[in-house]
């Protein structure tokens, strides 16, 4: 069963994705340039919403795993700090982790730090796990890492390891040779220390699949294959569904304590932005969601409405200060159905002004994509394409949309019943 979400959701005057340039991002279809709202930035605000309303029940991404260890085993336990970093960077290697060492701030707050060469998604209290154990057996895990060959990294710079510094943006000084060496050696000597049932034991505290988080979202985690997770939701980049120009915002910033004989400003500067209505979807797989986190049937419900939840309310933060770009949608579709169908064809022409304005345009041509080609296709078994699905008109601009082939919500809320009605049937 697949539980898809379509929102059309029109933003003023904004930049709610910058690219490389600090423009609104934009990609080319039918022929002219849309803006475009990337899946990674939707994606990350998700998660956000989702930790708080299930906190407990949502990991966390970092790479700075090592440090975290490191300094619950000297604050909590007392251990030397420096010690205590070998130790964790030790572990984390063994258990097929890479770590880096990097520099970290600028000029004289510049300081080494060792981190993961990639992000680790994982439980919240992963480190206080690792943390814990290494504090159990501290005298093994220190002897187990002083013996490593003096040519393997370690934690940081103490003993002539081959690691050279590397940039605090993730860039590396080491070569993958190396670095497997230093990664089997370290595997080794906690083999002989604690045995290779222990290193699986240590695997299993990233291997945790019951996050709602990383449950939906997936994990990719190609040092440790087996901690990997297929994610359960699809997020489309959301693009505008009309031609857009960007325009240019000229500003001046006035210094309030300059003399009164002294002209100017103190700052000019240019800005990009650009509005729009976009065009957004979500496509959710329970019965992947339903592997991930059986047999717990009520997390399942949660993660799909607490997903469904961050999806309709999500707010962009990207130069939010500076043009408030807090809307909600004006159209909300729900659907249960056999498999994921996105809508975003329905704008391959662009929507004009002069249909009623962009937002009704875009809902006529929605409308019209669901009517005359969704509903013709029928599933490979024969079923029919979609089990439920209902909309709601949430802004009272869009009109003329009654003859949409679906059940309109009635109720108070709207975005919230619409999404209710539909789940209800899919975990029925």
């Amino acid at each position: 069963m697949i539980i898809e979400l379509h929102a059309l959701q029109y933003f003023p005057v904004n930049n709610l994705n910058r690219d490389d340039t600090g423009a609104p991002k934009t990609t080319t279809l039918g022929g002219g340039t849309r803006a475009r709202w990337s899946t990674q930035s939707q994606k990350r605000l998700m998660r956000e919403a989702m930790q708080k309303i299930a906190p407990e029940h949502c990991g966390t991404r970092t790479r700075w795993l090592p440090e975290k260890i490191a300094g619950l085993l000297a604050e909590q336990y007392g251990h030397p700090h420096d010690e205590a970093l070998d130790v964790a960077s030790f572990l984390l290697r063994a258990i097929g982790l890479e770590t880096q060492r990097a520099s970290y701030g600028r000029g004289p707050d510049a300081r080494p730090v060792t981190r993961t060469k990639v992000l680790v998604f994982s439980r919240v209290d992963t480190a206080d796990q690792y943390a814990a154990f290494l504090h159990g057996n501290w005298d093994q895990a220190r002897t187990a890492s002083m013996a490593l060959p003096e040519d393997a990294p370690k934690g940081r710079a103490r003993r002539g390891g081959t690691a050279a510094a590397t940039p605090a943006d993730g860039g590396t000084g080491e070569s993958a040779e190396p670095e497997e060496k230093a990664k089997n050696a370290a595997r080794k000597a906690f083999e002989a220390a604690f045995g290779a049932e222990e290193i699986t034991r240590q695997r299993q505290v990233l291997a945790s699949k019951d996050l709602i988080d990383i449950a939906l979202f997936g994990r990719m985690l190609s040092e440790v294959p087996d901690t990997n997770v297929d994610a359960a939701v699809s997020v489309a980049h959301a693009i505008t569904t009309h031609v857009i120009t960007l325009d240019f915002d000229y500003y001046t910033a006035v210094d309030d304590a300059k003399p009164e004989d002294a002209d100017g400003v103190g700052m000019i500067g240019v800005q990009p932005y650009t509005s729009g209505v976009y065009y957004r979807y979500l496509s959710l797989d329970l019965d992947v969601l339903t592997e991930r986190l059986k047999p717990n049937t009520d997390l399942v419900r949660l993660a799909a409405e607490s997903l469904c939840t961050s999806f309709v309310h999500l707010r962009p933060r990207a130069k939010a200060t500076n043009s408030a770009p807090f809307t909600r949608p004006g159209l909300l579709v729900a659907v249960a159905a056999n498999a994921p169908h996105s809508l975003a064809a329905s704008f391959v022409r662009p929507v004009h002004d002069d249909q009623g304005g962009l937002l009704n345009g875009s809902a006529r041509a929605l409308r019209r994509h669901w009517n005359t080609y969704v509903r013709s296709f029928s599933s490979p078994d024969g079923a029919p394409p979609f089990h439920s699905a209902r909309y709601s008109v949430l802004n009272p601009d869009i009109e003329d949309i009654e003859d949409f082939s679906l059940d309109r919500a009635t109720q108070e809320p709207l975005a919230d019943r619409t999404i209710t009605g539909v789940l209800e049937s899919a975990l029925a």
